[in-house]
């Protein structure tokens, strides 16, 4: 429980900020990143587009199954 919540809170900053290194090393092999949600229930999808961060948009549409 507790790997999956840092990796969250990772994935979280990474889309906020626009890491797009730390997000595909942080995406790969996790099969559940689509359903990851912070408190408020914003996924890692809406914390990127809340940002503006077109690039990590475009890397989870293409690297994400559930969305």
């Amino acid at each position: 429980m507790f790997r999956r919540e840092m990796m969250n809170r990772a994935m979280h900053a990474a889309a906020r900020g626009g890491d797009l290194e730390i997000l595909r090393e942080l995406l790969q092999g996790c099969s559940d990143a689509a359903a990851y949600q912070d408190a408020q229930g914003a996924t890692i999808l809406h914390a990127a587009a809340a940002r503006g961060q077109v690039e990590v948009i475009l890397l989870l549409l293409l690297n994400l199954d559930d969305i």
